[in-house]
C-alpha cells in the first residue's frame, strides 16, 4: 500500500515540484480547523527525523516542530503541519479532509501487524536523504511518485 503525502511545501523540502505554501495560506480558519488538528495530532508516529522545521513567515516564533512524520495508514505528513495550520490556516487537499471526515475525523486505529505490511518492502537500514529531510525507502518512494 502505498501512502499519500500531504502537508509537504518546497519552502520546507527542498524540492521544487511540490506546492508552495504561500498558495495554501489563508486568512481565516477552515470550518472544520479544529477537528483537521486534532485528526493530524492522533496520526500514528511513524518515523523520527532528527531536525526541527522554522517558522518562514514569522522568526519571532521560532521552532514550530519536528520534521518527524505521522499517519493514519493511508496519507502521511510531518509533524510541524499542525502549527502551519494554526498559525497560517494553510488549506490542505480536499480529498485528504474528505478523508479525514469521512474517518469521523480520526485517524484509523490499524494494528501493529497492518501497520508493518504497510511498511514491509522498507528496508530500514538503508535510509534516502531528500535535502534535510531523511526518510525510509518507502515514504521517499511515496513522496517521489507524487512528483511525477
Amino acid at each position: 500500500m502505498k501512502l499519500k503525502p500531504v502537508g509537504f511545501y518546497r519552502e520546507y523540502v527542498s524540492v521544487p515540484d511540490l506546492p508552495s505554501i504561500r498558495a495554501s495560506m489563508t486568512q481565516s480558519p477552515h470550518e472544520d480547523e479544529e477537528q483537521i488538528i486534532h485528526f493530524l495530532q492522533n496520526g500514528r508516529f511513524v518515523l523520527l527525523i532528527l531536525a526541527f522545521a522554522f517558522d518562514l513567515f514569522d522568526s519571532d516564533h521560532g521552532v514550530i516542530g519536528t520534521d518527524s512524520l505521522y499517519s493514519d495508514g493511508v496519507w502521511f505528513w510531518p509533524h510541524y503541519l499542525t502549527s502551519l495550520i494554526k498559525r497560517y490556516h494553510v488549506r490542505l487537499p480536499e480529498e485528504f479532509v474528505e478523508h479525514m471526515e469521512r474517518s469521523g475525523w480520526s485517524p484509523q486505529v490499524l494494528p501493529e501487524i497492518q501497520w508493518r505490511k504497510i511498511f514491509e518492502n522498507d528496508n530500514s537500514d538503508e535510509l534516502d536523504e531528500l535535502d534535510n529531510y531523511v526518510t525510509t525507502s518507502e515514504l521517499f518512494d511515496n513522496i517521489h511518485s507524487q512528483l511525477d
